[in-house]
């Protein structure tokens, strides 16, 4: 039986923002995993960690207007707990470990489909590390749905942007399906870069309903196993498409995850460095074509600008780039360095739509995405 209990932070929010609101808070592990959502009239109460406080600023603006952060002091909203026997494996868990160390036990973890990556070599968690086996027999026991937990072992890193991960217990095997806001993704975490923790901000993308879905063709020019386009794809089915990644495995399951989402029309999936893309053959088929860009590689995204004067649409074309940008000013240093790098790479920009923080990234910088339309000079 579920015993009722009583979180300190309540999110209330209108029940048909909850699709689009849930994720956010999911990605920004916001969410007091030890509770079950409840609801109150129209209303979804999503119970929150204590400090989201701190991360209150990082709201995106159409979220804000909709969500209502609530203090439960008083204990006026009642949450039950989830499935007992969670609450058993958790006990069994917090016996194994000594109890000064139960207040590093991360909140929650990175969740890829049957997948949990745990990271416990930040400074501050290494003295979880002799526990690593307990706290992973702890995540599969608590969730019949998690099969495998893999451990960050290092940096992202190469050109592939891959990540090595430890194998940790469970079934060893790095191949999964996710699946997100309807759409399912089949991907290898070992060969690929993955996140699953932008869930909000690619569903934000998808939705948009603008004029340059209609104008030309769309092209994602970092597009990994696919989560971008193929959600946008399966809003806008007729809409012309291209999407790119310059690691080959990346393509194999863009392709893979075009047919499993049975959108297999309109798009052309390639290999390539877009840096050479002027020598590719569907270079006349993308020329002057572009109306809409995804550039999501925020360490490097700046440096690709240049290559995209022959490929915008002649009426413009609406990007959204991603950087990673000081956390004390972020919106000031995205678009100080994204307007130079549109004079060096001879693009003027039209009109700037929205800039928002899309998640942390470390302790100096966040991860923020800027929407512009923007054109060549020539």
């Amino acid at each position: 039986m579920c015993i009722e209990k009583f979180p300190q932070k309540i999110a209330r929010f209108p029940k048909i923002k909850g699709n689009t609101i849930i994720p956010w808070l999911q990605d920004n592990n916001l969410l007091d995993s030890r509770y079950r959502i409840s609801h109150q009239d129209q209303f979804i109460l999503a119970p929150l960690i204590n400090e989201v406080n701190s991360q209150i600023f990082s709201l995106p603006q159409e979220i804000r207007r909709e969500i209502e952060i609530l203090n439960n002091t008083n204990n006026q909203f009642h949450f039950s707990l989830r499935k007992k026997i969670h609450n058993n494996f958790k006990e069994e868990l917090l016996r194994k470990i000594p109890p000064k160390l139960h207040t590093l036990l991360p909140n929650s973890f990175d969740i890829i489909g049957t997948i949990v990556i745990i990271d416990l070599n930040r400074e501050n968690l290494i003295p979880l590390r002799p526990y690593l086996m307990d706290i992973g027999n702890y995540l599969i026991k608590s969730n019949p749905s998690i099969k495998t937990v893999f451990e960050k072992a290092g940096n992202i890193e190469g050109v592939f942007r891959t990540r090595q991960l430890n194998f940790v217990c469970g079934v060893d095997d790095p191949i999964t399906t996710y699946k997100e806001n309807g759409c399912r993704f089949q991907l290898n975490i070992r060969k690929i870069f993955f996140s699953p923790r932008l869930s909000y901000e690619r569903n934000r993308i998808a939705v948009l309903n603008t004029e340059f879905n209609q104008r030309g063709a769309l092209w994602d020019m970092f597009c990994g196993v696919g989560p971008y386009f193929i959600q946008i794809a399966k809003k806008n089915p007729n809409m012309e498409m291209f999407a790119t990644d310059i690691n080959p495995i990346a393509i194999k399951y863009a392709q893979k995850n075009i047919r499993l989402n049975k959108i297999t029309e309109n798009i052309i999936c390639f290999s390539q460095d877009v840096t050479q893309i002027h020598n590719s053959p569907y270079y006349s088929k993308m020329f002057h074509k572009i109306s809409r860009l995804i550039m999501n590689l925020p360490e490097k995204n700046l440096d690709f600008l240049s290559i995209l004067p022959d490929f915008l649409h002649p009426k413009g074309c609406l990007i959204h780039i991603y950087q990673f940008s000081e956390k004390n000013n972020p919106f000031e240093d995205s678009k100080k360095k994204f307007l130079s790098a549109l004079v060096k790479a001879d693009l003027k920009l039209d009109q700037l739509l929205n800039q928002r923080i899309v998640k942390p990234f470390s302790p100096a910088l966040d991860t923020t995405v800027i929407d512009a339309i923007i054109s060549s000079i020539n």
